[in-house]
């Protein structure tokens, strides 16, 4: 079974691979590949059984890719699915994009609260 998947969906499989097999990969790496896995795995999704999902130019949004994924899943296990989708796709778009601030807002506000945290721990 592993084999069939891995040939079917290699595009899709082989950067999620990459991603849990490097130890020393930047956060921004590991959303980028998993980025990539999920608009290979939801083009083809597409493609094979939705092909209304494909815009103009035969290309899915990340979003539209992530709900075809969500959508064939027979068991989703992720409570909040809207809200999940929704910080997936600003994760993979704030690296993915340079001028988009919004990321590097959160990544300010977080480093800020840490630093907050460890200076009342200390």
């Amino acid at each position: 079974l592993w084999l069939k998947l891995r040939d079917r969906y290699e595009r899709a499989l082989f950067p999620l691979i990459g991603v849990v097999d490097q130890r020393g990969m930047f956060a921004e790496s590991r959303v980028l590949q998993t980025g990539i896995a999920v608009e290979a795995l939801g083009f083809q999704l597409a493609s094979e059984a939705t092909p209304s999902a494909l815009n103009s130019r035969g290309q899915i949004s990340y979003s539209d890719a992530l709900q075809l994924i969500i959508d064939d899943m027979p068991v989703v296990p992720i409570p909040d699915v809207a809200a999940w989708r929704d910080r997936s796709r600003l994760s993979y778009m704030g690296v993915k994009h340079a001028d988009n601030l919004g990321c590097v807002k959160l990544r300010r506000r977080s480093l800020c609260g840490f630093q907050a945290a460890v200076a009342v721990w200390a």
